[in-house]
């Protein structure tokens, strides 16, 4: 009708330039501004749009490193036990040996202030990793590889990471038995950086195997070092169906370390009391 007002539907528009000014001079609050009405919903946006960007920079990229096809992680495809007490997996035989026992290196005056080993010394690791000793010259583990599925597990490789720290010198628990390793072992060559495998004696060669549900796998590892006081990991690199993963074997969590052989002082336990020996 002539002269009544006309209504029109108002229309969601934009925010301007100046009332987004507004919003962000207003600290985000949800309150309206001089200018606008559009603070609250702008404020909800943008907090929602931040807590999907740290969603995504907190959980994403890990996530993607860890699932496989399916969204299976890799514990749940394949079981890697990894073993660090040599007692508790050294073999001989009369054609095959997994050489065990070193010495290990505690900080000057340390042996004197610990308890005793109560074993003989091809089962002192134990003992001297709790009271703070280092493997010397080689640190021997093993890994026991179980496939969980029956997809086979190809491990095609292994990465040694090699960090070199100061030597701090000390005493040496000495433990002088074993033979040489003729059993298959992977060898690490901490000092050069590489990881070789041993077959039955063979030529050594880069690390390739494949295994299967029916038939897990040990593998055993010799870490050497004549010159470097090392921490290290060994980086396996795995084929799990057709997805390359990468698993990393540590000592708990930590890295292993590893002691060269060098002139500490040294002593040998008589069952009862250390003797210096020189």
């Amino acid at each position: 009708m002539d002269g009544e007002p006309v209504t029109r539907k108002k229309r969601n528009r934009r925010p301007t330039a100046t009332q987004l000014d507004n919003i962000q001079s207003n600290g985000g609050s949800t309150k309206p501004t001089p200018d606008g009405r559009y603070a609250g919903k702008i404020a909800l946006i943008c907090a929602a749009v931040a807590g999907a960007i740290t969603l995504v920079t907190a959980f994403g990229v890990p996530l993607v490193g860890k699932l496989t096809e399916g969204g299976r992680s890799v514990d749940e495809l394949v079981s890697i036990d990894v073993m660090t007490d040599p007692s508790k997996f050294s073999f001989g035989s009369d054609d095959k040996v997994f050489g065990t026992v070193n010495g290990f290196l505690f900080p000057k005056g340390r042996l004197t202030s610990i308890p005793k080993p109560t074993e003989y010394c091809y089962a002192w690791h134990d003992w001297a990793h709790r009271n703070g000793g280092v493997d010397i010259e080689r640190t021997s583990i093993a890994m026991n590889v179980a496939p969980l599925t029956d997809a086979s597990v190809q491990v095609l490789g292994a990465q040694l990471l090699v960090e070199s720290i100061e030597n701090p010198g000390g005493d040496e628990a000495s433990c002088d038995q074993g033979d040489p390793t003729t059993a298959s072992h992977l060898k690490l060559d901490l000092d050069e950086r590489t990881a070789t495998y041993t077959r039955d004696g063979s030529e050594p060669t880069p690390l390739s195997l494949t295994i299967t549900r029916d038939s897990p796998e040990r593998i055993y590892v010799h870490a050497w070092s004549a010159e470097c006081y090392c921490k290290w990991r060994l980086e396996l690199q795995l084929l799990i169906g057709r997805k390359r993963h990468s698993y990393m074997v540590d000592n708990n969590g930590r890295p292993f370390v590893t002691a060269p052989r060098k002139s500490y002082s040294s002593y040998l336990f008589d069952g009862k009391d250390w003797i210096h020996s020189r």
